[in-house]
């Protein structure tokens, strides 16, 4: 029984720490244009929330675009999901509803896959599941 107890503890603190790793910035860009004129630009922000719990902020900024949210990380192994919450602030160009799945971050050894939902990129050729999202630092 006592190696139960300590195996289930050992398997609790590993969730924990695995959640730990998808702390920090991460960003996104894409540019229509070679002058960078109608460009996008995502900043992603993930913090600890209550008990091991996982939240997130996103903000996209660019071209007639200007979007602020909060919403929750759910981990899964080296998948990490990001789910809709709240508008935090301005919003020009969305209509997501609390819930929504956004989209889902892959860790494949040093690269970091991003498979969109329902929020899209807003260039038709990075629409498909590739290496958007770069960390810019951990926390």
């Amino acid at each position: 029984m006592k190696f139960f107890i300590w195996l289930l503890s050992g398997s609790v603190v590993f969730s924990v720490h695995a959640n730990q790793d998808w702390i920090g910035h991460y960003s996104f860009y894409e540019s229509a244009d070679p002058e960078h004129i109608q460009a996008w630009d995502y900043s992603l922000t993930v913090n600890k929330g209550g008990g091991d719990n996982l939240i997130y902020h996103l903000e996209v900024n660019g071209h007639m675009t200007a979007t602020s949210l909060d919403g929750k990380v759910t981990t899964d192994g080296n998948q990490a999901t990001f789910t809709f919450l709240r508008y935090t602030g301005v919003n020009l160009s969305r209509d997501l509803h609390s819930g929504d799945k956004l989209f889902v971050l892959e860790r494949k050894g040093n690269v970091l896959l991003t498979h969109w939902k329902v929020l899209q990129p807003v260039l038709q050729s990075n629409a498909n599941s590739g290496v958007y999202f770069r960390i810019k630092d951990g926390m």
